[in-house]
C-alpha cells in the first residue's frame, strides 16, 4: 500500500514538474 502511494506521489512529482519546465519554456519563447 505504502509503495504505490509513494510511486504515485513520484509520478504526481514528476508531472508537475515536466508541466513547470514546459510552461517556463514556453513564457520563455514568447519574449
Amino acid at each position: 500500500m505504502a509503495a504505490a502511494i509513494s510511486l504515485g506521489f513520484i509520478a504526481f512529482a514528476a508531472l508537475a514538474l515536466s508541466a513547470m519546465l514546459s510552461g517556463f519554456r514556453l513564457s520563455a519563447q514568447a519574449y
